[in-house]
This record gives structure tokens, sequence and C-alpha cells, in this order.
């Protein structure tokens, strides 16, 4: 079977992200398309070709750094994770997926919320950023 996989945002995502709005709205776009993909192949019976969207959360990237204010920042020691620990998680999972139309997301939604709300009570404070936003060296 082959398999497609395409990197989308959320609809939680896409409002919370602070990257450019063409950036938004194509990952989301991208996030729509996956399902309309996966719909048009079953109707046709094309079960040959798996469809899957990937959510990897907030990875820390210079394409979400670019725009990120310090508060932003902040938030990204809470809820934010390196390409390596992403791909980690993500990759073997992608090896050994079946079927059509999953859904491959790095952390839930619940758990992203639990973080932000520990945040406020320092959960992983100064975990990439001090308080004013600064990338702290690894």
């Amino acid at each position: 079977m082959l398999h497609i996989f395409n990197m989308g945002f959320s609809a939680t995502g896409v409002r919370s992200s602070p990257t450019a709005l063409s950036h938004r709205a194509s990952k989301r776009a991208v996030a729509l398309l996956t399902g309309f993909l996966d719909a048009e192949l079953k109707k046709a019976g094309i079960g040959a070709i798996g469809v899957h969207e990937l959510s990897p959360g907030l990875v820390l990237t210079d394409l979400l750094l670019k725009d990120a204010e310090g508060r932003d920042r902040m938030l990204f020691n809470a809820v934010a994770e390196t390409p390596e620990t992403v791909a980690a998680a993500l990759v073997p999972r992608i090896r050994t997926v079946s079927g059509s139309g999953g859904l491959l997301r790095y952390q839930p939604v619940l758990l992203m919320v639990a973080r932000i709300i520990a945040s406020k009570f320092g959960y992983r404070k100064g975990r990439f950023f001090d308080d004013e936003g600064r990338w702290l060296s690894p």
C-alpha cells in the first residue's frame, strides 16, 4: 500500500500560531485537502493508497520562531518540542501505519492544554526561553 502523509494545522493550531497568515492558511488548507482526498479515494474504491494527516504540534523551527514575540516564546516552553523529539515519536508510527484516513498526532490536544495551564504555575519555565523570550543555550 502507498501512503501519503500531509502536515496540516488543526483549527486550534491555525488560530494560535504566530506564523504568517499565508503559512497558516495554506497549512489549514492542506489539512482539509487530506480529508477530501481520503474521501474521494474511498468513494472511487481505491484502497491501495492511504492518506494521512500528521500533526506534530509546535516544533521549534526557524519558521515558528521568525514571527514569535516574547509572549509566544513563553508558551513554547510549555508545549513546543525540538524537531528531533517530534521525529523520534512520529517516525516509528509513520513506518507502521495501515489503512487510510488516520491522524497521527504528536501529543493530544488535552495534554497541550494541561501544559499551558501548568505553565502559569512555572511548569517548564526556562526550558527553551528566558522570561524575556531570549533563547537559552542548550
